[in-house]
């Protein structure tokens, strides 16, 4: 993978324009798109409060680079589809309930 600014960000277009869920998994793509967002510091925190603690993978560097991926899937499907809609469900200081309540409400209004 080449750094930033090298013509990498083309390369990874291109594979990314290429790639369908209906080629890769079979199948095709959802109406909609909630993503749970939630910060890489209380991700940690919160893994770290877990009574076995948290998974080897579950590092800040690992959850960042995820996060930011995402962050890149979501553009682009924003951009390359725009009827499909992504929205980001914020889940910082939520309880589980209220997590749930927003799923809920964001799944609801995909269907409306």
């Amino acid at each position: 993978m080449q750094p930033r600014g090298t013509g990498g960000e083309d390369r990874r277009e291109l594979r990314l324009e290429a790639w369908t869920p209906a080629r890769h998994f079979g199948v095709s793509l959802p109406d909609g798109v909630p993503l749970l967002d939630l910060p890489v510091s209380e991700a940690l925190r919160r893994t770290g409060e877990r009574p076995r603690g948290g998974e080897l993978h579950e590092t800040g560097a690992f959850l960042a680079a995820t996060r930011e991926r995402y962050d890149t899937v979501l553009e682009h499907l924003s951009r390359t589809r725009p009827h499909l809609t992504v929205r980001r469900l914020p889940c910082s200081g939520l309880s589980v309930d209220e997590v749930a309540a927003e799923v809920r409400d964001a799944v609801a209004a995909l269907s409306a």
